[in-house]
């Protein structure tokens, strides 16, 4: 087996997560967050990858949002480790589409992949209204349930809790995610 040094992508890429793609199957969706609830997505990887960034689209309300990103624990987030928390992010009260955004710091560097090896997760204080698709590739969790997207109510807004916390398959508020991927390995 021979080395291969990672392949620079020249403009950064974007992956967008398993569930929150748009025009492939099922519907869009804008649901209104509630605040205090941990909102998830699988991201599936079609090679080693390495992730700088990650993104979600919000549409007209304000408040704040943590993103993250979470490790697989066999096809589900619970018991996942956290990988990288954005700390808190200002959502401006814009009526448009605009984008939360977080650039990784190099030591946040995650090299993940090939298939479902993270979980984008976004916390928001507010009532704030986000883009999503629902009825999409589902996870197949261990056993027989099969996972579409996936919530969990925390106790307050802060920090995104270590390991991810038990979780209920909610297939209607999966975000629509983004990861920025600088190499592919």
């Amino acid at each position: 087996m021979s080395f291969e040094p990672p392949q620079k992508t020249g403009n950064p890429r974007y992956l967008f997560g398993l569930l929150g793609m748009t025009g492939i199957s099922g519907q869009s969706t804008i649901p209104t967050a509630v605040a205090k609830r941990l909102y998830l997505a699988a991201v599936w990887f079609p090679a080693r990858m390495t992730v700088s960034g990650m993104s979600l689209q919000k549409t007209f309300t304000g408040g704040n949002a943590r993103l993250g990103l979470y490790s697989d624990n066999g096809n589900t987030p619970t018991g996942g480790r956290l990988l990288v928390d954005s700390g808190t992010i200002a959502v401006p009260a814009t009526p448009d589409r605009s984008v939360i955004s977080y650039t990784f710091k190099p030591s946040e560097l995650q090299v993940l992949g090939p298939g479902i090896s993270a979980w984008f997760a976004v916390l928001f204080d507010a009532t704030i209204t986000f883009r999503c698709a629902r009825g999409q590739y589902p996870v197949t969790e261990s056993g027989s349930e099969t996972l579409f997207g996936a919530r969990a109510d925390l106790a307050a807004f802060g920090n995104l809790p270590n390991p991810c916390p038990t979780v209920t398959a909610d297939e209607t508020t999966s975000p629509l995610c983004a990861l920025r991927i600088d190499s592919v390995i």
